[in-house]
């Protein structure tokens, strides 16, 4: 039995279930594409939402021992964003027209959800980027989907 626990979690059968995963994710959407404005291509009722997050090691103050945080390496490094396709990058739009304050919503279409999910590999995830060349202009967010 222990050594089908080690077969089952072999790169590859973890890598397959991923792929399956992001399969019925895009199946989700188009399903859901469907059921509003008789299936349209375009902008529908799917949303990216954010949550402007800044790391423990950006804190001045330590925090209590029984707060979980994610770690840097935890985060999913899109590196610099300023050199992107703007208008048409998911990521520019979500900092740059998702509104004021530390939340973050847009509209996105299927491409755009195609996207994010094999970026993240699910339907939420923890986002690094700069917005610039400054180191300085690092961003986190915290960004997930809703139906």
């Amino acid at each position: 039995m222990e050594q089908q626990n080690a077969k089952d979690s072999s790169p590859y059968t973890i890598k397959q279930a991923q792929e399956r995963l992001i399969s019925y994710l895009r199946e989700v959407f188009i399903i859901r594409v469907g059921q509003q404005q008789g299936g349209a291509e375009g902008v529908v009722d799917v949303t990216l939402k954010a949550y402007d997050y800044i790391p423990e090691s950006l804190l001045r103050e330590k925090l209590p021992q029984n707060r979980s945080w994610l770690e840097e390496s935890d985060y999913i490094d899109l590196g610099n964003i300023s050199n992107i396709e703007q208008e048409k990058n998911w990521v520019y739009r979500l900092v740059k027209e998702g509104g004021k304050g530390t939340t973050k919503i847009i509209k996105i279409n299927k491409n755009e959800f195609t996207d994010f999910v094999n970026i993240a590999k699910a339907t939420f995830g923890a986002f690094k980027f700069q917005l610039d060349d400054d180191a300085r202009s690092k961003r986190y967010f915290l960004i997930f989907v809703e139906f």
